[in-house]
């Protein structure tokens, strides 16, 4: 139990080290980055803004446009318009947002009856169910290093950290260096 720790403990020092290492790295070369983030982000929703309230002016999209560009926003998260389930088309952007929550506000609502409930004997009927021998036996056998590999790199690297603060394309991107500390706390 000692060696396991120990290898635990050896990734972990390595990982808090390049922690420190990366947010003093950070903060030299992009320190006040977020402010300048929600400094461009504020100019843009005032372009934007103006865009809905103005007539059409073409230098106020192209403005937004590059805002857009700048932040690496997508515009398709925005929804400029739509149809009702009556036909209506909503002109404005608060009539937009009203008709936007009404329709979440009833599909979240409202039950699906393709899906159907579970029954409480099927339910029951589980809590008693075991494992064949053959089962138990390949659940409790001893993981292989390429096992361990594999399922690092079927991970989706974009995924939300863990709770170290590494994501798994960290772990990918540095196999050659942290590969075999994985594998050993692993093991």
């Amino acid at each position: 139990m000692e060696k396991e720790s120990s290898f635990m403990q050896i990734l972990f020092c390595k990982l808090k080290r390049l922690k420190s290492a990366l947010s003093r790295f950070n903060a030299e070369h992009y320190g006040g980055i977020s402010l300048r983030v929600r400094d461009k982000a504020r100019e843009l929703e005032e372009v934007q803004l103006l865009n809905l309230h103005e007539t059409v002016d073409d230098s106020l999209l192209e403005k937004e446009k590059e805002l857009y560009k700048e932040l690496k926003v997508q515009q398709k998260f925005t929804i400029r318009s739509l149809k009702t389930e009556e036909g209506v088309i909503p002109r404005s952007q608060t009539e937009i947002a009203d008709e936007t929550i009404r329709f979440f506000q009833n599909l979240v609502g409202s039950s699906d009856g393709v899906v159907s409930g579970c029954s409480l004997q099927l339910l029951q009927g589980l809590i008693g169910t075991s494992f064949s021998d053959g089962a138990r036996v390949a659940l409790s056998k001893m993981v292989t290093r390429e096992e361990i590999k594999a399922a690092m790199f079927e991970q989706n690297g974009d995924k939300a950290p863990g709770p170290d603060g590494y994501t798994a394309s960290f772990f990918q991107a540095a196999w050659s260096v942290e590969g075999k500390d994985v594998i050993n706390a692993v093991l």
